[in-house]
């Protein structure tokens, strides 16, 4: 089969591009963001990985099988956990985390996770997922229910994203919304086509996306002071209150701020 690699290529550019963009940014540290700088990085590895078994593949004849099994499995597990770490943020800004549905969100995550350990990891003793037969590659029976898990992550997302229990702006919504649809739609076109190397580029713009939308680190900062800002306290007020954890909290007042800031400058 003659892959197409330049997808590939121009996600790794992109991803570059959205970590050191990302990175470079004083990012305030909730649990979304943790969540988001995993999805970097797998999309990356994902991507990475998926070209360089383009050529480990086409010479599957010379190069040892093990290392086929290596290149191939890193990039099913790393593109496979993306689904869930998408599918766990979602879950979070949606504000789905906590009660019985959060536990049955955990459920479903945790399930699709060691569903997708099992038939990666076990693959080169079952040949489920995938394997090599006289130097060919070959996709196992079990690899459309990979993309079958993609699907039932990305319908509830659909749906905890219209019924959400937290104020997402209309631009999140509809954001969220693209970003689903597309990865959908990549999905299929890659599922028809497999020689079409086309889902890692449409994480990585989905990256953009995201970074642009529901992970901005600008809506957490003050832009003249450069400090987190009164979203940012919401933001993990209500992180720790959803959690039930006690804290504390310090509030002062800077008077005169107006003469200081006309006679000294914002800086001082």
């Amino acid at each position: 089969m003659n892959y197409v690699l330049h997808y590939d290529i121009a996600a790794i550019f992109t991803c570059l591009v959205v970590n050191v963009l990302y990175f470079s940014q004083k990012r305030f540290p909730t649990k979304a963001d943790r969540y988001f700088r995993w999805m970097c990085l797998l999309v990356l590895i994902a991507t990475v990985s998926d070209t360089v078994s383009v050529f480990t593949i086409a010479n599957a004849a010379t190069v040892p099988e093990w290392i086929n099994y290596i290149i191939n499995g890193i990039f099913f597990l790393s593109f496979n956990t993306l689904q869930v770490t998408f599918f766990c943020y979602m879950v979070l800004i949606t504000g789905y985390d906590t009660g019985n549905v959060g536990k049955l969100m955990k459920v479903i995550a945790v399930s699709i996770l060691f569903y997708i350990l099992v038939a990666i990891l076990f693959t080169p003793f079952t040949h489920h997922s995938f394997y090599f037969e006289d130097g060919v590659y070959y996709q196992g029976i079990l690899l459309p229910s990979l993309y079958v898990a993609a699907y039932i992550t990305l319908f509830i997302s659909i749906f905890m994203m219209f019924f959400s229990r937290r104020k997402l702006t209309a631009y999140q919504k509809y954001s969220s919304l693209v970003v689903i649809l597309v990865s959908t739609t990549f999905v299929i076109i890659q599922f028809i086509y497999p020689e079409l190397l086309i889902t890692n580029f449409a994480a990585s713009l989905l990256l953009i996306v995201l970074s642009h939308s529901l992970q901005n680190p600008d809506d957490y900062l003050d832009h003249d002071l450069q400090v987190f800002n009164h979203m940012a306290f919401i933001t993990r007020a209500d992180e720790m209150l959803r959690a039930g954890k006690k804290f504390d909290v310090v509030a002062f007042e800077l008077e005169n701020i107006d003469y200081i800031e006309q006679n000294y400058g914002v800086e001082v």
